[in-house]
Order: structure tokens, then sequence, then C-alpha cells
């Protein structure tokens, strides 16, 4: 069990789609300090898909 996941969490695709995420994040925390607060929620929303997907592709 913890060798899967920690098989899973090493793959190569997992780790470029959560640095996309971060960036995403690093925007939404900008675009929140800016008083944009649409684009923060919009961006941050982004942010937990490619997190998500990151996980689903990992996983094939």
């Amino acid at each position: 069990m913890i060798s899967i996941l920690l098989s899973i969490l090493s793959s190569p695709i997992l780790l470029l789609y959560w640095a996309q995420a971060g960036t995403y994040l690093a925007v939404a925390r900008i675009a929140w300090q800016a008083g944009h607060v649409s684009m923060a929620a919009l961006h941050a929303i982004s942010a937990l898909l490619y997190a998500l997907f990151g996980i689903v592709d990992a996983t094939k």
C-alpha cells in the first residue's frame, strides 16, 4: 500500500502537474493581495484542478 502511494507521488508527470498548480496558486495569491477576488478564486480553482488531474494521470 505504501509502496503504491510512494510510486504515485514520485511520478514525474505528477510533479509537472503540481508545479503548474503551484504557479496558479502564486498568481491567485498576487491577485488576492491586489483585491481581485474573482481572479484569485479562478486561479485557485485552476490550481486545484491541476493537482487533481495530476493525481488521476499519475495513477493511469
